[in-house]
């Protein structure tokens, strides 16, 4: 049995950034025993490569087996590897991003590039790194809860209000009967008011929001399904939802990226839709097609 102490001495906790898990392998790998060292020498090499592949498949790539993976990433505090490579991805972009600096004499075309090169990555965090699992419940509430012409309401306040706004629209055009409320003392009210097989989505960056918590707690108390989408997994949404979908998000705190975040949510939201519409198609083609002819031809605000 390899010792694992040595590794977890210097595991950083939840509160630091996690591109100190980069660091931590770099600076323990003097202490590694040797099958973690040549596991370590692999994904600095091919940072890519714990995203890309399963763990049986990265055990060959590596040389290894998959139980000394598993070890490996347990060492570092990880409760297995779709832990751990989650937050090696995430680590990895957040180093990549902190190599995207604005500058004040950057010109138009540089400063394009950079944001090409961000807006990349929320894409990637925002879909890729989705439970599909969790994803699939999602959908299945929501379609179920369309059929049965249940109550599907959204929820976001700040900058998420504009996201459930959004999600509104994206929904309906998808022919899913669903209502936003971005004003609390309406969203309180209505969330009151659901009942069993009703299905509630709230939209939070931060998790946090005080009156999206609140319609939360009433939503579940009433019986409804509740959908929390937010980027951090261990805030009051990504705990206490029902399904929680969450993306990582490796902004940094900078309001000139604000947008980003708004732009993770409502990807999710559009995969959720594509999804539900993909299982309806059989069904609901007439309807998407004339809610698509409806759009389209509507001159005067597409």
């Amino acid at each position: 049995v390899m010792d694992t102490e040595a590794l977890q001495l210097n595991v950083p906790s939840e509160s630091q950034p996690c591109h100190d898990l980069l660091f931590n392998i770099q600076y323990l790998y003097p202490k590694m025993p040797k099958t973690f060292r040549k596991i370590s020498d692999y994904l600095l090499s091919h940072p890519m490569d714990a995203e890309r592949y399963s763990i049986t498949q990265l055990a060959g790539k590596i040389g290894t087996n998959a139980s000394n993976i598993t070890r490996y990433c347990q060492a570092f505090g990880y409760s297995g590897f779709a832990e751990f490579k989650y937050r090696f991805g995430l680590s990895y972009k957040n180093l990549e991003q902190n190599l995207v600096d604005f500058q004040a004499d950057d010109s138009v075309t540089v400063i394009s590039r950079k944001l090409c090169k961000l807006y990349a990555g929320v894409f990637d965090d925002a879909l890729l790194h989705l439970n599909p699992d969790v994803v699939e419940s999602a959908v299945t509430a929501i379609y179920n809860a369309s059929v049965a012409n249940r109550r599907i309401c959204l929820f976001g306040t700040g900058g998420s209000s504009y996201s459930a706004q959004m999600a509104e629209l994206m929904f309906m055009q998808a022919g899913i009967n669903c209502t936003a409320y971005i004003i609390p003392q309406l969203a309180v009210t209505a969330m009151a008011q659901l009942q069993h097989g009703d299905v509630a989505v709230f939209l939070s960056s931060s998790g946090n929001a005080v009156t999206t918590i609140d319609c939360m707690r009433r939503a579940k108390e009433a019986g409804a399904t509740t959908i929390g989408i937010t980027c951090d997994s261990g805030s009051l949404l990504g705990k206490g939802a029902d399904i929680k979908l969450c993306y990582p998000c490796g902004i940094k705190n900078d309001i000139r990226l604000f947008p980003m975040l708004k732009i993770s949510e409502l990807s999710v939201i559009s995969m959720i839709q594509l999804c539900v519409m993909l299982r309806g198609l059989p069904h609901d083609s007439r309807l998407l097609a004339n809610t698509h002819e409806s759009f389209f031809n509507a001159k005067n605000f597409y």
